[in-house]
This record gives structure tokens, C-alpha cells and sequence, in this order.
């Protein structure tokens, strides 16, 4: 595989378009690891980053690799203090880096996760990390109207992180996004939950918070890897 941009040998590897990253296991709330869900959400985030003319390493590559490295990670905690031993926690992080440059070829590592968080809302609208989604039923709004009633609060909601490090794990980018909210309120119900099997059903809800969070060829992730780049 040829060098990430910018990366000249002996340099350490820019993160720019045509890094070569290694995708962990994706991570949802609910589901057992053979959940297809996971392996939708997989499939869009690999998708997205090819199309954003990054090179990709699924995570039934990169998981049994790590899970090796770590199976094989000597003691690490000092049993006199409690504290980690430096020392040997950096060797173990370069012996990672190491075999994901090494066997992998690759410059970043990627992961990614859907998160139950818990979203403000207002007058039927919730925000969820940048994103504003309808959570009243129009009726709902238009009887409030009309009583006078300013309804505000916190409901459950699902939203995308994408988190890119370096091969030693160091924070790199971070970007975020609502998908969607896991509640709908209306004339006659005051919070209807969506049960756990309909969650991440849409595709389109996913695809969407790709975009939004990343930009729509990543510009929004890459301005947070650049040197001074603004952090989240």
C-alpha cells in the first residue's frame, strides 16, 4: 500500500485524504456482536471513508489482532503501588503500533460507536450533538400553541461518534452526531419509547449523521486532525 499524503519515509503519517486507517469493532447499545445492525453501520462507515479516498481495514482484520496483542501484554500495573508502569505500558503501545503499521499497513486507527445519550428539548424539537430532530407529533405542537404550553426537558437519544488516534492510541479527531431519538411524544401519549429492535432501523438516519458529523468528504473530520486544528 502506498504511503498516507504527505508522508514521506521516515516521517511520521499525515492524517489527510489517502491515510490509511484501521477500523475497530464498531460499537452499538444493543445487539449481540453478530447483530446486523453492527455490520450495516460497518459497512456505511467503510463506504463513506473509501469514498472520502481513505484506505480501509475492516474490523475482521484489525479485532483479531488487537485481541492477540493484548492476550499477549506482559504485567503491567506495579503490584507494590497500584500505578502503571511506564515503561512497559509505552513498549506494549509501540509493539501495537508496530504490528498495525507492520502487518496492517496502516497510519490511524478509527473507532466508532452508537451511544445512548440524553438530549434537551423544546417545543418538540431535541438537539443531539449538532443535530436537531422533531421529537412532537405536529398535532402535539399545534395543541400546545394553543393551550399556551412551553414543554421542555431531556429525552433518550441515539448519536454517532467517530474517534481517529494514532497507532499508540493518542487522540487525533473526534466528530459527532445525532441519529436519532428514541422517544415520540404526542396528543394522547405522553412518551411513547421506541423499543430496542427498531433502533438504527433507517439507514438513511446513519448515513445522515455520517454526513453531518464527518462533512461530505470528510472535511469536517480532517479540520480536527490538522496541527491546531479546533478540538471537540
Amino acid at each position: 500500500m502506498a504511503p498516507a499524503v504527505g508522508a514521506l519515509a521516515g516521517d511520521e503519517p499525515v492524517f489527510a485524504s489517502g491515510a490509511r486507517l484501521c477500523l475497530e469493532s464498531v460499537a452499538i447499545p444493543t445487539g449481540e456482536a453478530d447483530d446486523p445492525r453492527r455490520a450495516r453501520l460497518e459497512d456505511a462507515l467503510v463506504e463513506y471513508l473509501e469514498a472520502s479516498s481513505f484506505a480501509v481495514r475492516r474490523p475482521s482484520e484489525v479485532a483479531p489482532r488487537l485481541e492477540a496483542l493484548v492476550e499477549a501484554r506482559p504485567p503491567y500495573i506495579d503490584t507494590a503501588t497500584g500505578e502503571r508502569l511506564p515503561e512497559v505500558w509505552d513498549a506494549f503501545l509501540d509493539g501495537v503500533a508496530a504490528d498495525l503499521r507492520d502487518e496492517l499497513g496502516c497510519d490511524f486507527r478509527v473507532e466508532a460507536r452508537i451511544v445512548q445519550v440524553a438530549a434537551p428539548f423544546r417545543n418538540g424539537s431535541a438537539r443531539v450533538d449538532g443535530r436537531t430532530m422533531q421529537v412532537s407529533s405536529p398535532g402535539r405542537v399545534v395543541r400546545n400553541v394553543f393551550a399556551g404550553v412551553n414543554e421542555w426537558g431531556w429525552v433518550p437519544a441515539l448519536s454517532l461518534w467517530v474517534e481517529v488516534t494514532d497507532l499508540r492510541g493518542e487522540l487525533v479527531a473526534f466528530r459527532s452526531a445525532g441519529v436519532e431519538p428514541l422517544v415520540s411524544l404526542a396528543v394522547l401519549v405522553d412518551q411513547d419509547l421506541k423499543p430496542e429492535d427498531a433502533w438504527l432501523s433507517n439507514p438513511k438516519d446513519v448515513g445522515l449523521a455520517l454526513v453531518l458529523a464527518l462533512g461530505l468528504d470528510a472535511e469536517l473530520l480532517l479540520e480536527r486532525g490538522v496541527p491546531g486544528g479546533r478540538r471537540r
